[in-house]
């Protein structure tokens, strides 16, 4: 909840993975926002978000540039650290990425890492009057109960209708 609203987040975690690169693609129409975490202790990891950036401009359904999200993680893991924080937060700031550091592990920044994906978004879509498929405005979540075959509730679902 945001400012009295609801928002509602559809998070797909892709993977970087060199074998789901090929179907990955397909996320990219509509989205409405991108993290991508590179691990704080693979140099190789912070080197491969550049190529991210591009596939992301290359597959876009639109020429509005996305709020993007840069994600350190393994912070904890400070005697491992292989990219320093000004390197990456001053490619961060080169590319007009959001930056901060977690640690997934010990869920340090979790939580303000989406909050802070959640204001930019808000602040781009909404305050900016930008249109984008993946962002619906005007909708209210109404939840719902399904009843099983006994008459006892069984579940809970959002479902959204215009408001």
């Amino acid at each position: 909840e945001r400012d009295g609203k609801k928002i509602k987040l559809h998070i797909w975690d892709t993977a970087g993975q060199e074998c789901f690169r090929s179907i990955i693609e397909g996320y990219y129409k509509g989205i409405a926002a991108a993290v991508i975490v590179f691990d704080l202790t693979r140099y190789s990891s912070f080197r491969s978000v550049q190529y991210w950036l591009v596939k992301l401009g290359q597959n876009s359904a639109t020429n509005v540039r996305v709020p993007i999200l840069l994600i350190g993680n393994k912070s904890d893991l400070e005697s491992r650290r292989r990219v320093p924080f000004l390197e990456a937060s001053t490619f961060a700031t080169e590319n007009r990425l959001i930056y901060c550091e977690t640690s997934a592990s010990k869920s340090d920044n979790i939580e303000y890492a989406i909050s802070t994906l959640i204001e930019a978004t808000t602040k781009h879509y909404i305050e900016g009057n930008i249109q984008s498929q993946g962002v619906k405005k005007g909708i209210k979540l109404v939840s719902q109960v399904e009843t099983g075959p006994c008459g006892r509730h069984t579940s809970f679902m959002d479902c959204c209708k215009p408001s």
